[in-house]
C-alpha cells in the first residue's frame, strides 16, 4: 500500500503552498506565504471554543465540524488566499510515532516497507484497519527509521472541513515535526527539542544533528512541574544511551504565558540553557501570535 500523497514525508520536505493552517484545541493559526517574494503576506490566530477540536488517534476529533469550518473560513478571508491547495498541521495526539532501529534494511522500497510495517505491528498490535503509515529512513549507521501512523478516518475529518470551503489539503503534518525544520542551527546539533501544548508534551532528541529520540506524552493542563521532570529524565536517558551531552533545550511553548512564568520555571528547573525555537519571519508577526504560528514557519521553504 502506497503512502497517501497528502502525507508528504515527515520533516525534511517543505510544501510550496500559499496557505498554511495549524489546528489546536485552543486556537487556529494561519499564514499566507508569497513564494515569489519569499515572505509572509499575512497571519491570523483565532481562538476556538472549548471542545471544537478533541485530539485523538482512534476517536472522532470534531464533535461539531461546523465550528471549525466557520473559523477556517474567517481565517482564510483575513489571509486573502487565492490558491485552493493548503497545508494543515493537526494536533500531535492524532498520530502515533516511533523511532525504530535496524541492523539493516532491504534496498527495494516495497520490501523495506514490509519490514517497517512488521516492526510497527509488533509495537502497536491493536492498530485499526484504516491506519496509514509514512516513514523516513534516517541518515544513520546502523539505519534508523522514523515512522508515523495515522487513521484515515481522522485525516478525512479534517480534510472534509476544508473541502466544504473548497480547499484541498495538499500537505498534512503535525506541529512538533515541523519544528525540526527550525532546528538546523549548530547550537541545536546536540539538543532536546520540546513542544509543550495544552494537553501534550513532545520531546525530540537530536544527536549530531540527527533525530535520536521521539516521545509524545499526554500532559495535564498547566502541569509544568510534571513537564520539567519528564524533560530532566529524558535528558539523562539520551546522555546515558548516546554517550553525548545534551547541551541545550530548544523550546516551543504552545500555551499562553503572558508574564513568562512558565518559561522562567522551566529555566529554573533545568541545568542546561533553554533557547526558544525561532524563525526570522516571526519578526513580522504580532508577538502574541508567534508561539501559535511558529510550527507553520517550519513549513516554509
Amino acid at each position: 500500500m502506497r503512502i497517501p500523497d497528502r502525507w508528504l514525508g515527515y520533516f525534511r520536505e517543505t510544501p510550496r503552498l500559499q496557505g498554511h493552517f495549524l489546528l489546536s484545541p485552543r486556537a487556529l493559526a494561519g499564514v499566507h506565504y508569497r513564494r515569489k517574494e519569499n515572505k509572509i503576506a499575512g497571519a491570523a490566530v483565532l481562538p476556538l471554543l472549548p471542545g471544537t477540536i478533541v485530539p485523538s488517534f482512534d476517536k472522532p476529533n470534531l464533535p461539531d465540524p461546523a465550528l471549525l469550518e466557520a473559523k477556517i473560513k474567517e481565517a482564510a478571508a483575513r489571509l486573502r488566499l487565492s490558491e485552493k491547495s493548503v497545508s494543515c498541521l493537526i494536533p500531535d495526539p492524532c498520530v502515533r510515532a516511533v523511532l525504530l532501529s535496524f541492523d539493516s534494511l532491504p534496498a527495494a522500497e516495497k520490501e523495506r516497507e514490509k519490514v517497517v510495517r512488521w516492526r510497527i505491528q509488533k509495537q502497536m498490535p491493536l492498530l485499526a484497519e484504516d491506519a496509514r503509515l509514512v516513514y523516513e529512513v534516517l541518515n544513520t549507521s546502523p539505519p534508523k527509521v522514523f515512522a508515523v501512523v495515522v487513521k484515515e478516518s481522522v485525516i478525512r475529518e479534517y480534510e472534509t472541513v476544508f473541502e466544504r470551503l473548497h480547499y484541498r489539503v495538499g500537505y498534512l503534518g503535525i506541529p512538533s515535526l515541523s519544528l525540526l525544520n527550525l532546528a538546523g542551527r549548530e547550537e541545536f546539533r546536540n539538543s532536546l527539542l520540546v513542544n509543550i501544548e495544552e494537553d501534550s508534551l513532545c520531546l525530540m532528541g537530536l544527536v549530531e544533528g540527527e533525530l535520536s529520540l521521539f516521545r509524545l506524552k499526554p500532559l495535564a493542563p498547566r502541569r509544568i512541574p510534571e513537564a520539567a521532570k519528564e524533560i530532566e529524565n529524558t535528558i539523562r536517558f539520551i546522555e546515558d544511551r548516546e554517550k553525548k551531552q545534551v547541551r541545550v533545550l530548544g523550546l516551543r511553548l504552545g500555551v499562553p504565558d503572558p508574564a513568562g512564568a512558565v518559561r522562567e520555571s522551566l529555566r529554573a528547573a533545568l541545568s542546561i540553557p533553554v533557547i526558544e525555537i525561532a524563525h526570522p519571519a516571526a519578526a513580522g508577526l504580532d508577538a502574541a501570535d508567534v508561539p501559535m504560528a511558529l510550527p507553520l514557519l517550519g513549513q516554509l521553504p
